[in-house]
């Protein structure tokens, strides 16, 4: 079913129970850049892979926090940063995370830091 089929059934059904959608799955928003605008740019190659990184760094804190159902405030507390800077480490809105502060988090949660070269 396609999405304008999805919005005429939507419209047209009273009961949408038996609307059944499939949607094909996106191209990775990375894929997408690099094909677009760093392919010959090794300058922005460089600076996508440092938001790339970012992220997975990011990603990792977010998921950790949660799963021991911590808020942003209290992660904070425990490793002497307020809530918005954990959700700057989160977001990947930061110029450096220095490494005292993802092995203070990292003690939190009873994780080491592995950190490699590919």
């Amino acid at each position: 079913m396609t999405l304008q089929n999805l919005h005429h059934e939507i419209l047209t059904n009273t009961d949408c129970r038996n609307v059944t959608v499939h949607f094909e799955p996106s191209v990775d928003g990375y894929d997408v850049l690099h094909k677009n605008f760093v392919d010959k740019d090794p300058e922005m190659e460089s600076r996508l892979l440092v938001v790339k990184e970012k992220r997975i760094v990011g990603q990792q804190i977010f998921d950790l926090r949660e799963s021991a159902n911590l808020s942003q405030d209290e992660l904070g507390n425990k490793v002497g940063l307020t809530a918005d800077e954990i959700d700057s480490l989160e977001m990947a809105d930061y110029e450096e995370h220095p490494f005292t502060i993802l092995r203070k988090i990292a003690d939190v949660f009873g994780k080491k830091i592995e950190i490699r070269f590919v």
